[in-house]
């Protein structure tokens, strides 16, 4: 058997034993419906460990949505839009975006998630008092290698993923969130 099929027979085995498990007796669920929910929550957390984790690339990484309609993980928040990337410690980033009418955007590196666990702690942080933004909301920023003056923010040798957070004074923020841009032709590259 392949290491990759014997990895696909160890999840559905995973899977098999949250359900029974989570979503049963033990957990004190036994009303079908209470069971159904169970298996939903457990089939959501699936869902955001494929989004978030099987194509995450600090090569080639990509700004996902945290908390969603839909993903309710790390609590929800009426007022801000959260987003994150996976980086790597020894990388050079350019970040581009746009606040979209955000009162305070912040970046923030994050350590402790390889694996896909969830960071133990943050080791760096950069608000939008240090870096520019023009009339438009538009900003451009770099993430790790040498210093800069202003508008960049380093990457610790434990770093692993770069949060930003945009907050509103409306408790209704834009229908589509401004996720910045780490894509092709967005990002200085890795080094």
């Amino acid at each position: 058997m392949t290491e990759s099929r014997s990895a696909f027979v160890e999840l559905l085995a995973t899977l098999e034993e949250v359900g029974e498990r989570f979503a049963g007796e033990e957990w004190g669920l036994t009303d079908p419906g209470d069971v159904a929910e169970g298996l939903r929550v457990v089939l959501h957390h699936l869902g955001t460990g494929i989004e978030t984790q099987l194509e995450d690339d600090a090569a080639h990484p990509v700004f996902r949505e945290i908390v969603t309609p839909w993903r309710k993980a790390l609590g929800d928040n009426a007022d801000a839009r959260y987003h994150d990337a996976r980086v790597h410690p020894t990388g050079t980033y350019r970040v581009r975006g746009n606040t979209g009418g955000a009162i305070y955007v912040s970046f923030t590196v994050e350590a402790g998630a390889e694996g896909g666990a969830f960071p133990s702690g943050t080791v760096g942080v950069l608000n939008d008092t240090g870096f520019d933004v023009a009339t438009d909301g538009s900003f451009e920023l770099t993430v790790g290698g040498p210093p800069l003056d202003r508008g960049w923010l380093p990457l610790a040798a434990d770093a692993s993923r770069i949060t930003v957070r945009h907050y509103w004074e409306q408790a209704v923020p834009p229908a589509t969130p401004p996720a910045p841009s780490l894509g092709p032709g967005h990002r200085a590259g890795r080094r």
